[in-house]
């Protein structure tokens, strides 16, 4: 059962669903030359004016009405979906999907070795770039350093760090087929492993850690 939530009683009119800063007869009032309600608009006219942006640091408005967030939020979230269409076509073109197999080259005791595992879940929901994606995106490869491009990355992490919320990279999810050899130690049957640097290591020129042997 949701929380009963009284409604705002105007502080002017005393009518129900606004409040005196926004009342409608105490504008009008004002407009036909009222001295107390003119009083009374002038005040929070000038408490309006006075406030500054917590985002921008100007005058005039907070947060929430702030043209320049609404900006980089439109940014932020065309960075989240580009990420999300990039990686998506990049893990078909792999082959990183569930239920293929992927080999992880590994060195240990100065003895090389291959364990072959099976992708039984991959987490990309809700998931963010990391910061050699964004720096690939936005500095590297697109027509070279322009100053769009550093805007929009500038203005991609700020309006994230105004969130308060960490975005986690696509990661997925193995379990060896021998029953060992992953994780931190190469010592456990199941092993979480970040998607973008598994992308870059199988799409890099030397030679690899990672080789998908069979697409589900």
């Amino acid at each position: 059962m949701g929380r009963y939530r009284r409604k705002s009683t105007c502080g002017y009119c005393y009518a129900i669903g606004h409040t005196r800063r926004s009342c409608p007869q105490m504008k009008t009032d004002a407009a036909t030359g009222d001295r107390y309600a003119q009083n009374n608009v002038a005040r929070y006219q000038n408490a309006a004016s006075s406030r500054k942006c917590s985002y921008c640091s100007e005058g005039g408005h907070n947060k929430a009405g702030c043209s320049i967030r609404r900006g980089h939020g439109a940014i932020y979230q065309k960075t989240l979906n580009e990420f999300a269409e990039n990686v998506n076509y990049r893990s078909v073109t792999a082959g990183i999907k569930v239920g293929s197999l992927i080999t992880i080259s590994q060195r240990r005791a100065n003895k090389d070795s291959k364990v072959t595992a099976i992708i039984e879940k991959i987490d990309s929901d809700v998931r963010g770039p990391d910061y050699k994606w964004l720096n690939d995106h936005y500095k590297n490869n697109i027509a070279g350093q322009t100053e769009e491009n550093l805007q929009h990355y500038e203005a991609y992490h700020r309006y994230g760090n105004s969130l308060k919320q960490t975005l986690n990279v696509p990661t997925m999810f193995l379990r060896s087929l021998s029953g060992n050899g992953l994780g931190y130690w190469n010592d456990s049957e199941t092993g979480e492993y970040e998607v973008c640097e598994v992308l870059r290591n199988i799409e890099g020129t030397s030679d690899t850690d990672y080789e998908v042997v069979s697409v589900a």
